[in-house]
Formats: C-alpha cells, structure tokens, sequence
C-alpha cells in the first residue's frame, strides 16, 4: 500500500519537474547570446591582464637569453682550438631556441 503511494507521488511530481526544467532550459536558450557576449567580454579582459603581466616579466627572460648568447660567444673565442664550430652552431642554435 505505501508502495502503491509512493509510486503515485512520484507520478504527480516528475511533471512539475519536467516542467520546471524545461522553461528553465527555454530562458537559457533565449538569454545564451547575452551569456555569451559578457562571457566573450571576460575573456577578452583576462587575456589582457595575462599579456600585461607576462611583459612584466620579459626583461628578465631577455637579459637571461642575452647572458646565454654572450657566454656562447664568449666561450667560442676563448677556447677557439676545443670548441668546435659544430658545438657553437649547437650551443647557439639551443640557446635562440630555449628563448623563442
């Protein structure tokens, strides 16, 4: 019997759910373009911000990929008989890599 009663709740529920759900879903659908402009809008300002702090950050990667580029250099004229030309190609071809 409570078997039979429960059954009959959920029958009498499940519309007004459905219901409920489907004009939730119906005003989604019709303010989706507004979503998608401020979340468009969002996504434009937070790359913004993300592009600025990486500048930030810039000089710093330059001055360590300018040290690098010096020592490769540098080690190319100091030891000009060991160092051969194919290791300094290598060592620079890394180094412009590393900072690209």
């Amino acid at each position: 019997m409570a078997k039979h009663r429960l059954i009959q709740q959920s029958t009498k529920v499940m519309p007004k759910v459905t219901k409920a759900t489907s004009r939730q879903l119906l005003i989604l659908k019709k303010q989706s373009p507004n979503l998608l402009f401020v979340g468009g809008i969002f996504g434009i300002i937070t790359s913004t911000v993300l592009a600025c702090r990486a500048t930030l950050r810039l000089n710093d990667t330059l001055d360590d990929i300018q040290n690098d580029v010096n020592n490769v250099k540098q080690l190319k004229h100091e030891q000009s008989a060991t160092y051969l030309i194919e290791d300094w190609r290598r060592d620079t071809a890394y180094v412009y890599t590393k900072g690209s």
